[in-house]
């Protein structure tokens, strides 16, 4: 598992249905999700509070 400092921002790419994201988030640590499926991203939100992350979409 990662290392940072508490404050500090991590990038999830590629975060799929969210569930690693909801664990990081959970350890207040500052998460940004990203992901190319607009799928994923809906699913995402059902086990993140979305309001307090940076949930984004990514394309090539």
């Amino acid at each position: 598992m990662l290392a940072p400092k508490a404050g500090e921002r991590i990038p999830d790419a590629g975060y799929g249905s969210g569930q690693l994201t909801a664990q990081i988030h959970d350890k207040s640590y500052k998460v940004m999700g990203m992901d190319s499926s607009v799928s994923m991203i809906k699913e995402a939100k059902c086990y993140v509070d979305y309001k307090r992350l940076i949930i984004m979409f990514v394309e090539d």
